[in-house]
């Protein structure tokens, strides 16, 4: 009886990680908080650098922004921001509901949407970064570890919608960057929507799987 309570308990604690350890670009998005949990919005001169964004208001669609500073709209050049758009109608190319990033305009920052992983294991991460607003923009996945940082997906000019499905390994503490420049044609109307969820597989849920079944096979040794 003790037994399989203990497998009971370990079986549990398996299916509530597995169940709730996700993360969805969209649905975590926070207008007032940077960092948010796992995510946070950014730019950066090159892959692997990034500088948090400070300043938080509205857009000109009325929907949430990060940017480094309240006038990133009409400064020249115009500066690089993340927004969501709140809104039930389509703008600048983006769906309700969806995350956008902007480059700055003059090409020297990317715009960055980071998430910071709180466990040790593997990840999947999927979605796609839209078309958006018209113009060619590039569009990049790096993670940056203390061993330094490796580029998954790098399209350095497209004005295409692409899709991502990458598993990697990550250590607590490891950064996925999501970057989009102007693609090299001195940006404007850059706007390009983003999805992306990442799903894990922790090395904590493999070791109570591994815990359940070891109890499991004692007990019917013991019955034998």
């Amino acid at each position: 009886m003790k037994t399989s309570l203990i497998l009971l308990v370990i079986l549990s604690l398996v299916a509530v990680n597995s169940a709730s350890a996700s993360w969805s670009l969209a649905s975590d998005f926070s207008a007032t908080s940077n960092p948010s949990g796992a995510w946070s919005y950014g730019q950066a001169a090159s892959i692997g650098s990034f500088e948090i964004f400070p300043w938080h208001g509205t857009d000109g669609s009325g929907g949430p922004v990060w940017s480094s500073r309240s006038d990133f709209l009409t400064v020249t050049p115009t500066l690089a921001n993340v927004w969501k758009n709140t809104t039930s109608t389509v703008h600048y190319g983006a769906q309700p509901g969806q995350v956008t990033l902007h480059p700055m305009q003059n090409e020297s920052k990317m715009a960055v949407v980071r998430w910071t992983s709180d466990y040790d294991g593997d990840a999947t991460i999927t979605g796609s970064f839209g078309q958006g607003d018209y113009g060619a923009v590039g569009l990049y996945i790096a993670k940056t570890a203390s061993s330094g940082t490796t580029t998954f997906f790098s399209i350095p000019s497209t004005d295409s919608t692409l899709s991502f499905n990458i598993t990697t390994s990550i250590l607590v503490g490891d950064k996925i960057d999501f970057l989009v420049s102007t693609g090299g044609d001195g940006g404007g109307w850059d706007t390009t929507p983003l999805d992306v969820t990442i799903v894990p597989e922790p090395a904590t849920i493999s070791l109570l799987g591994v815990a359940a079944m070891g109890l499991l096979r004692g007990r019917r040794h013991r019955k034998q």
